[in-house]
């Protein structure tokens, strides 16, 4: 599950040249829309949905979508369709780093629009009022709101931590699973950002030498933190660790760094030492320049 994902301050650059995009153009009409209450759902694909699945769906006048694997649920049918195209474009850009040979199995996406729906849902599943995505299992929940790129790092996100969950074959330390999926999510997210000619910029705040997390304690952490603002840097500096180990062996090799921790249970700085060549000078240089891009509130 996400614990307290946020991602303040996310906009999108429209790109010159842009006439707009025909990516979502008349799939709401094509779209299966059902108001649950009506026709009952098919047993085999939604009997094995959780305790949190099955009361969303007791809902009245709920939108149910079908679209390349994923059935989608909200309150609000054009918040669905517009949830349900990107989700269909980013997982398929995952497969560029994290394809599976299994069939994937069938996901629910919840959408919900109403905030104070979304606070008794999700206070109900761990108390915690700041996250604005979680995923369990096969099932993404998302809150859908008017700040439109922020939807869909928020969505990517969860759907590079339900890709990874079929990807690894070994639970992974929070701050990797985190700095993996906040890294490959944000790919997949400004992809589908540049694709609808816009470009995707977060400009993070820079942060104090207190309350940056020294290295050894950062790839030390196998829980999530008691204090929300250790989790919000936690996961700033864990993507950002990701996104500067990518740019040292470049995207087309990232997969081996993710074949060897995700699935041969490597150390992250083993993988690199032993696939990668790094030095102890190399890994050194690695940190400094996290630690520096964090400090400085460097736009991503």
């Amino acid at each position: 599950m996400n614990k307290g994902f946020h991602h303040l301050g996310i906009k999108a650059r429209s790109l010159p040249g842009n006439r707009g995009s025909a990516f979502r153009r008349g799939r709401l009409a094509a779209a299966f829309l059902l108001a649950i209450g009506g026709a009952a759902p098919a047993a085999d694909i939604d009997g094995d949905l959780s305790e949190v699945g099955r009361s969303f769906l007791e809902e009245k006048g709920w939108a149910r979508m079908e679209q390349g694997g994923v059935i989608g649920h909200s309150d609000s049918a054009a918040a669905l369709d517009e949830a349900l195209s990107e989700t269909v474009f980013m997982r398929k850009r995952l497969d560029d780093f994290l394809l599976v040979a299994e069939p994937a199995p069938v996901m629910h996406l919840f959408v919900i629009t109403d905030g104070d729906h979304w606070r008794e849902q999700l206070h109900s599943v761990d108390g915690r009022q700041d996250a604005l995505a979680a995923q369990f299992g096969s099932e993404i929940y998302v809150f859908w709101d008017a700040r439109g790129p922020a939807n869909t790092v928020r969505l990517a996100h969860e759907l590079a931590h339900e890709r990874l969950r079929m990807f690894c074959s070994r639970p992974l330390p929070v701050w990797l699973e985190e700095g993996l999926a906040g890294y490959l999510g944000w790919e997949a997210a400004r992809t589908f950002r540049q694709s609808q000619g816009s470009h995707l910029y977060e400009k993070r705040a820079p942060a104090s030498a207190e309350k940056v997390i020294p290295f050894d304690r950062l790839t030390g952490m196998s829980a999530y933190p008691e204090d929300p603002a250790v989790v919000r840097m936690m996961y700033a500096e864990s993507e950002e660790l990701i996104r500067q180990i990518a740019l040292r062996v470049g995207a087309k090799r990232l997969g081996d760094f993710l074949e060897a921790v995700c699935r041969e249970g490597l150390p992250w700085d083993e993988a690199l030492r032993n696939r990668f060549g790094f030095s102890t000078e190399d890994l050194v240089a690695l940190e400094a320049e996290v630690l520096e891009r964090i400090r400085s509130g460097q736009e991503k």
